[in-house]
Parts: structure tokens; sequence; C-alpha cells
């Protein structure tokens, strides 16, 4: 449960295994633009791009496909999900319920400790958030704060999907600017650090 690690922004797939590798490869190439919404893709077109085996590369589609980022056609191999203005819209109803139930929870279970660790990062942010720096980096910081907190609600289900849609909201920010709260990240982990679960649920 450390989403301080390199890889954890996009998402938390074994990545010591070939399939795990190649995840993270497509997980890359649709952030950064590489693979385009709605671009069809196949078994064979991969493993030559990635020069991984062709079980592999199944393995990391098949967990595309879980997350809701790939769909598998029938008979003409997996396609990219087209990014559309209502997934957009839709996406972002469902981060916003997410995140306030993950910090309600948070808030009854956050130690000292925690707050500590947490405060250079919402820092961090809230730096880069001043100097409207909203790129993908700002983004890897932003997932990694509230990938934590959702370890510390103590909810892995939630946790589960927290990490599912960090990913979404790299894709997304390549094609729309995030609605910003104009509530500081440091606001929202005092009001988690007060221990007043409806004062973190409203921040």
């Amino acid at each position: 449960c450390d989403p301080m690690c390199a890889d954890s922004p996009l998402d938390n797939h074994p990545f010591q295994t070939q399939g795990g590798l190649a995840y993270r490869r497509l997980c890359e190439m649709i952030s950064s633009g590489e693979i385009q919404g709605g671009e069809s893709l196949t078994l064979r077109d991969l493993m030559k791009r990635l020069g991984i085996s062709m079980g592999a590369v199944r393995d990391a589609l098949r967990h595309l496909c879980e997350r809701g980022l790939v769909e598998k056609l029938p008979k003409y191999g997996y396609r990219l999900r087209p990014v559309t203005r209502a997934r957009i819209l839709g996406y972002y109803t469902v981060r916003r319920a997410l995140l306030s139930e993950s910090a309600r929870l948070a808030a009854q279970r956050i130690t000292e400790a925690d707050v500590a660790e947490l405060r250079p990062l919402a820092a961090r942010i809230d730096e880069m958030d001043a100097m409207r720096l909203f790129n993908k980096e700002n983004c890897q910081y932003e997932n990694a704060f509230h990938a934590r907190l959702g370890c510390i609600a103590g909810c892995p289900e939630l946790e589960a999907e927290i990490a599912r849609i960090g990913l979404f909201h790299i894709i997304l920010l390549a094609k729309e600017s995030p609605p910003r709260t104009g509530l500081s990240h440091r606001a929202l982990l005092e009001a988690i650090a007060s221990g007043d679960p409806f004062r973190a649920e409203e921040a």
C-alpha cells in the first residue's frame, strides 16, 4: 500500500511479471497518446511493438478490459475505448464520489504518522496547482495522494477503484483540463486529520 513507488500512479499490477511489464508499457502508450481512443489493437501488432510474448500481451489486455479502458471485439481483437464528452463527465462524477467517501473513511483511521507522510505531497500538489501546472506530473502526484488515502481508508474495494480511475485521470488530462474545486490538498488533509468524518467528506 505504497503509492509513492514509481509505478503506482498508473496502477498496482505486479510489474515484475512479463504480463505486468506489458501492462505498464501499454498504460504508458495510452497516457502519452501513442494509442488513441477508438484505435484497434491486435495481439500480433502489440507483440511486435512491445517486444513481449503474446501471452504477456494477452494478460495485459485482459487487465485493461477489466479496468474499462479496452474492449474486446468479436473476431477483431481489441479496441481502446473512445474518450467521449459523456465519459469525461461521468468519470469526474464517479471520481468525486469515490474521493469523498475515501476522505470520510480515512478521517476515522488516519494517524499522525500518516499525516506527516502526506503533508509534503499535499504541499507539492498545491504549489503546482498555484502555478496552473495541470500536467501529467501533477496528475501523478495527485493520484499518489489519493491512493494513499484510499489505503488508509481500510476498504480494499474502494482502494482498488481509486487505483483504477488513476489511469483515467492521466488519460483524460490530455483531453480536457480537470475541474478545480478551489480547495487545497493541504486543507483537505487537515480536514481528514481532524478525525471528523463529516468535515472530511465535505472537504
